[in-house]
């Protein structure tokens, strides 16, 4: 009987911890040289797409630290923005993009809406129209 050979590129991270190592090496490398800790980067770091990396979500023992990753950036972009480390503007652009953040307008609306006299007025108006 034949074994099934194994396709595809081999694992870069062989472990959750050693991806999370990788991060945090890469991190301190950013604060070092005053650069902004994103994601993407980190993967290019790493040498290869983002979306290689986020794969990783995809194997149980991986998806928190994936996420956990994922967090680190997006709290290094947005503390950065409101300190002024970093391009305010940039940093909420990067943030709705990246990290799912929108702008909200809350519109609070009070008082009553009587249907059946809306709908008497408007009948009114029709009749009075002929």
């Amino acid at each position: 009987m034949k074994t099934k050979n194994k396709v595809g590129r081999p694992r870069i991270f062989k472990s959750p911890e050693q991806m999370m190592d990788k991060a945090l090496e890469f991190q301190k490398i950013c604060l070092e040289n005053d650069r902004p800790f994103l994601f993407i980067s980190f993967a290019s770091w790493m040498g290869v797409h983002s979306t290689t990396v986020s794969e990783y979500a995809k194997f149980p023992e991986f998806t928190e630290t994936v996420k956990n990753i994922q967090q680190m950036a997006e709290i290094a972009l947005i503390e950065g923005g409101m300190t002024g480390r970093y391009n305010p503007s940039m940093s909420i652009f990067l943030a709705k993009n990246n990290h799912g953040y929108t702008d909200q307008q809350h519109l609070e609306v009070s008082g009553k809406l009587d249907l059946a006299t809306m709908a008497k007025d408007r009948y009114d108006k029709i009749k009075n129209e002929k």
